[in-house]
């Protein structure tokens, strides 16, 4: 509401810096999902609200770019946060109510994260290559945005915003992705993920302008790396039993700082070097994960390790 009514780009960005903030409520679910369910369905309950929230990010696009077109941002911003208050109340009814006795202090456990980071490679290895895709996805999604609505193309939001419907695609891929990495473990899901990604990223280069080559990989680009990530994630809170939420959230903290950057960074990056450019940057973000995690299982590692050492 702060957003659909600011006067002045000073409140609009502090209405999306609070929105952003908030945000955080899909990381603290994926959170629930990885502590409550069982370990041999991990994969399986994370790919399943991986899904839900890609649907929501997906069809949001759709939705977003036809009403900002037919009734003004401002309208659609006050749609949000009409929804918003709808899920919030939903929430309070259906998620679980069960007390939790916290045995440290908020500001302790913050101060522990970037020391949990540095102490185990495992994490770090997670962390590192998800940071990786999702700024290959998130600047994807961006570049492809925006160049869509420049010449030659000069596309309306409605019509770009259906370009979305290619990565509804990539949601069919998360609950299987969960439920293949529970049987054959993340390593294998999250290269073969990466590979396809990559092939994906690399054809868009040479296909803004033949759209049904384009949204046939950007459906691909999404299932890719939706895969990958489902996979990618369910290994993480198995690293620490005792706290998984602790180490799902240095993760997520991690994984969005790429993401951001990529979405920071996919209009400049469209203005100097054009879309070509910027999906062979991604390309490369997504070869880069691969050679993470590629080196990381030659070197045998172990994944439900316990950590180097007791940060708490």
């Amino acid at each position: 509401m702060l957003v659909a009514t600011a006067p002045n780009a000073v409140v609009l960005g502090v209405g999306l810096f609070v929105s952003g903030v908030c945000a955080s409520a899909g990381a603290q679910l994926s959170t629930l999902a990885g502590e409550h369910a069982a370990p041999q369905h991990r994969g399986r309950a994370l790919g399943t609200l991986t899904a839900g929230i890609s649907a929501g990010i997906l069809l949001g696009r759709i939705l977003g770019g036809t009403m900002a077109e037919q009734f003004g941002w401002r309208h659609t911003l006050l749609v949000v946060a009409a929804a918003c208050v709808a899920v919030g109340g939903t929430a309070l009814g259906a998620l679980p109510r069960a007390e939790v006795h916290a045995s440290e202090r908020y500001g302790s456990v913050l101060r522990s994260m970037p020391m949990l980071l540095r102490s185990d490679r495992c994490l770090r290895i997670a962390a590192t290559s998800g940071a990786l895709w999702f700024f290959a996805f998130s600047l994807v999604w961006v570049s492809v945005s925006l160049a869509l609505s420049l010449p030659p193309l000069n596309l309306s939001p409605a019509a770009v915003g259906l370009y979305s419907l290619a990565g509804l695609t990539g949601i069919l891929a998360t609950r299987c992705a969960g439920t293949l990495a529970d049987r054959y473990g993340s390593p294998r899901v999250i290269l073969v993920g990466l590979a396809l990604a990559v092939v994906c990223a690399i054809t868009m280069i040479f296909s803004l302008q033949l759209t049904p080559v384009l949204l046939v990989s950007l459906a691909l680009f999404d299932a890719g790396l939706f895969a990958t990530q489902v996979a990618n994630q369910s290994r993480v809170p198995s690293l620490d039993p005792a706290r998984p939420a602790r180490f799902n959230s240095t993760y997520i903290a991690v994984y969005f700082v790429g993401g951001a950057a990529g979405t920071a960074v996919g209009g400049s990056l469209v203005s100097w070097i054009g879309w070509p450019g910027a999906a062979g940057v991604a390309a490369a973000a997504i070869t880069a994960a691969a050679l993470v995690t590629g080196l990381a299982r030659q070197d045998s590692i172990d994944w439900s390790h316990e950590p180097e050492q007791d940060v708490r």
